[in-house]
């Protein structure tokens, strides 16, 4: 989701329950039924102290603890580990946690924390990719010369860890560099650039580029996730290129060094067969530039400092208490009187000011194509110059009212936004009014 939806987003969880599709916990009830849709074998233990399942998985044997706000899966080899492999392991790989157990026998494992939301489609790919992970981890054990290359991007401080009994690299072109799959029957293309890149131009080009060969191509998945604590975008798509079809599966970034794309793809009949494979490879995305200098409480009630060019937001603590999101730059806001919300996002990557009320249009149109922007100027506040912006939309059937300044300097970009019903605009406007004119220059 791109931070500039992020408003509703946050409507669906905080004011109207959980959206449709996300889950925040797991009942045993919804783990089997994901279970069983994957055709996974499994067996319930559950005792006082815990709950697990024992599950067997393309002829792999792990275990799954869990449900809830988060399930673990553990895969034991049984082999002795020592601990210069397990750091080396560790040290190379961004899939599983290696470890030694009691009886020096190796062990991997993986966490899937639901408490922000994740999707259904998230839960399938974890399982299907720490599949492929213990595969290799096993193979990493019993192969020499099994650990993954770390290969380094053309331009920006990216790289990607490539297992090369997988992947055979192809010459690279300016900022293209490939990888075929020894089966020739899956690929891998990564694209660096020294232009720094919001994750909505990436994915908005990654569309159109797609679309030049596929016109009916649309995104059939879009998930924001952590990879090396930044804010990358995944995409999927399934284009029909010279009549045969395809399916992509991509991450994509910007950050202060440049951006990346890391675009994994095969034929249909052939993705299911290697998508544990390019997860793995998806997941050993490394970035190396300066991570988003984080939205933090301020020592004194009613201070939020932005971490952008010294930016900072006073408002009343009387009238609103604040609440730190999971995602880095985040902030929500909320009314005591409960009706009442606002939201606080920091971009370390500019944007171009003029773009923000066709981007925060566009964005809003998703959740409601009739949504509309029915006030725009540049204001000049407290020294800042932003958009001020009035929109309108129908989030959920509800119709909701939004005010927001939009702030973008030399080192990153400031979104501060107040929304409510339609209906209790005239309450609220003037404390949103207030909340929003608390955005200024660090003292």
């Amino acid at each position: 989701m791109n931070r500039l939806l992020v408003m509703t987003g946050l409507l669906a969880t905080e004011m109207f329950g959980q959206g449709a599709g996300v889950l925040t916990t797991l009942t045993n009830a919804k783990l089997e039924q994901i279970l069983r849709g994957m055709g996974v074998e499994f067996t319930e233990n559950k005792t006082a102290l815990i709950h697990s399942y024992a599950i067997r998985m393309k002829g792999e044997e792990m275990e799954l603890l869990g449900p809830g706000k988060e399930i673990r899966l553990i895969g034991g080899v049984r082999k002795g580990i020592s601990l210069e492999q397990v750091n080396e392991w560790n040290g190379g790989r961004h899939l599983g946690r290696a470890y030694r157990d009691a009886r020096g026998m190796a062990v991997i494992e993986d966490d899937l924390h639901l408490g922000a939301g994740v999707t259904q489609a998230s839960v399938d790919a974890f399982l299907v990719r720490f599949g492929g992970t213990f595969k290799s981890f096993r193979a990493f054990l019993t192969t020499p010369g099994m650990a993954p290359k770390r290969v380094k991007t053309s331009f920006g401080e990216f790289s990607v860890l490539v297992d090369e009994q997988k992947w055979k690299a192809e010459p690279a072109e300016g900022g293209e560099q490939s990888f075929k799959h020894v089966s020739g029957e899956a690929w891998v293309k990564v694209i660096s650039e020294r232009t720094s890149l919001t994750l909505e131009t990436l994915r908005e080009a990654a569309l159109s580029n797609m679309q030049k060969k596929d016109p009916t191509v649309n995104l059939i998945r879009e998930e924001r996730r952590p990879v090396s604590g930044r804010p990358v975008l995944l995409l999927e798509m399934k284009p029909t290129i010279q009549q045969i079809p395809f399916h992509f599966l991509g991450y994509v970034y910007g950050g202060s060094s440049g951006s990346v794309q890391v675009w994994t793809y095969a034929t249909m009949s052939a993705f299911a067969q290697h998508q544990a494979a390019m997860l793995d490879l998806l997941s050993g995305l490394e970035i190396g530039d300066r991570p988003m200098p984080e939205a933090r409480r301020g020592q004194e009630a009613g201070l939020l400092t932005l971490g952008v060019e010294e930016l900072r937001v006073q408002f009343d603590a009387k009238k609103w208490t604040s609440s730190e999101l999971a995602e880095a730059g985040r902030f929500s806001l909320k009314h005591k009187t409960g009706d009442g919300y606002g939201l606080l996002i920091t971009e370390r990557v500019p944007i171009p000011l003029e773009s923000f009320p066709q981007i925060a249009l566009e964005n809003a149109k998703k959740a409601d194509p009739n949504a509309k922007i029915t006030f725009q100027e540049k204001r000049t506040v407290n020294g800042l110059e932003v958009w001020f912006l009035k929109m309108e939309a129908v989030v959920k059937g509800i119709p909701l009212s939004y005010r927001g300044y939009y702030y973008s300097g030399s080192k990153g970009a400031v979104q501060l936004l107040t929304f409510t019903s339609a209906g209790l605009m005239a309450e609220y406007e003037n404390d949103f009014m207030a909340l929003l004119n608390g955005l200024q220059k660090g003292e």
